[in-house]
């Protein structure tokens, strides 16, 4: 048992593994993927210097001059330039500084100059005069754009009655022959005067000789006969020459001493004033509508006064070149709004 010891090796102890918290890291080699590297491929030479047969000088041994040429390099640029150099450099005349560039003053002071000379202009009166019809006419226009004149309400200056017009262009109008003017009769004439004759003068006439004597004529009839023939004989008295006859008054119109005022905007009272409204929409627009020779206005005609009664109106159809007129026969009511839509193609000829 003994010698069994003896003859057994001695056992070394292991080395420990130091922990991991112990060791150092270990720098990993990040290599990149193989399809990442390309591979060095030699550059294809030239088809041509393929192509071309070897020069035979190529394989000469090179001469001296060849040798020589090939050993001198060029001088390297070195970093420091070189004394000669810095020399050059120092005795260079200094480069001229750039010119420097205008202020524009001048240009500014040429413009004011401009301006202040057309302002003075301006002031003088036969530039003015020249120039302000066009400045008027711009300042007309300007305002016209900017401010529109409103619109006029032709109703709320007119009169009434309203005036009596013409017809329509284009209307035929007849003329009415002038009346014949009666033969002036002539005065009569004046009887002369006659002259009674005097029972003296029937007594001087002397009786024939052998005749019979005339008996003497009775003086009482002739007293009578001349009576009528004095008063024929009277001159009549002269006309007084006629003198001049005063104006003619505006109106000749007779009011009451307490009129009654009525309030003709409203039914009740344009009812008991005797008026009603017309109100027309003709198709086309803008017909002429008339009331014998007065004109009422075109159509559209919205609330138009008028006495009652029955009215022939004629329109006058504005697309006509010859101005054809239409009879409208319109009644109207007292208080009341006569409304009428009508096509003036459907409408009857007017005839005087």
């Amino acid at each position: 048992a003994r010698a069994s010891r003896v003859n057994t090796p001695t056992v070394t102890p292991r080395a420990q593994r130091p922990l991991a918290s112990d060791a150092p890291p270990v720098p990993r080699v990040v290599r990149p993927p193989a399809s990442a590297v390309r591979p060095s491929r030699p550059r294809p030479e030239a088809a041509e210097a393929r192509a071309a047969p070897q020069d035979e000088g190529l394989m000469d041994p090179p001469s001296e001059l060849q040798t020589q040429r090939f050993r001198a390099r060029p001088v390297r640029g070195s970093a420091r330039p070189s004394r000669q150099a810095e020399e050059d450099v120092a005795e260079a005349p200094p480069e001229p500084r750039p010119a420097r560039e205008g202020s524009g003053w001048g240009m500014r002071l040429f413009l004011l100059l401009l301006l202040g000379g057309v302002g003075y202009l301006l002031t003088l009166e036969p530039v003015r005069r020249l120039f302000m019809p066009a400045v008027d006419s711009a300042k007309q226009w300007v305002k016209a754009e900017m401010d529109p004149a409103p619109p006029v309400d032709p109703a709320a200056n007119g009169q009434w009655p309203p005036k009596p017009s013409g017809p329509p262009p284009g209307f035929a109008q007849k003329t009415a022959p002038e009346p014949e003017k009666a033969p002036v009769e002539e005065p009569p004439p004046t009887p002369e005067p006659v002259v009674g004759t005097t029972p003296a003068d029937t007594q001087k006439t002397p009786a024939g000789k052998g005749g019979r004597k005339t008996k003497p004529a009775p003086t009482a009839p002739a007293a009578t006969t001349d009576k009528p023939a004095l008063a024929k004989a009277e001159p009549r008295p002269a006309k007084p020459e006629p003198s001049e006859r005063p104006p003619e008054p505006v109106t000749t119109v007779t009011q009451t001493e307490n009129p009654e005022v009525l309030d003709t905007s409203t039914p009740q009272g344009a009812a008991k004033a005797g008026l009603g409204w017309l109100t027309i929409y003709t198709v086309p627009k803008n017909a002429a509508v008339f009331d014998g020779a007065t004109q009422l206005g075109t159509s559209p005609l919205t609330r138009f006064p008028l006495p009652i009664g029955t009215y022939r109106l004629r329109v006058v159809d504005p697309q006509d070149p010859g101005g054809t007129s239409k009879l409208l026969s319109a009644p109207i009511r007292p208080g009341e709004v006569t409304k009428l839509q009508i096509r003036l193609a459907d409408l009857p000829a007017y005839s005087d």
